[in-house]
């Protein structure tokens, strides 16, 4: 997963994952289904010892503070629309 806001910024994964109230309003997320295959790096962050659960990557596609804005048979582009 990855968090930018505009210019790219990143951060912690760990934080994200589990607290979507991290996010700004007109934040991007973007997960690829390929997390539940490999495991993902994020930038600045050490290497997780597992790909994520299916669970971590679908609680998106339910969040009602969250709009599907791009989708195509591997990642998804979600933008937060309002704070949690």
């Amino acid at each position: 997963m990855h968090r930018a806001k505009g210019r790219a910024a990143s951060r912690g994964a760990k934080p994200f994952l589990e607290d979507l109230r991290a996010l700004a309003v007109g934040d991007y997320v973007v997960v690829d289904l390929l997390m539940v295959v490999y495991r993902p790096n994020f930038l600045h962050e050490p290497i997780l010892p597992n790909p994520l659960p299916l669970a971590k990557i679908l609680k998106f596609a339910t969040d009602p503070h969250l709009a599907l804005i791009y989708s195509d048979a591997s990642f998804y582009v979600y933008r937060v629309m309002t704070h949690p």
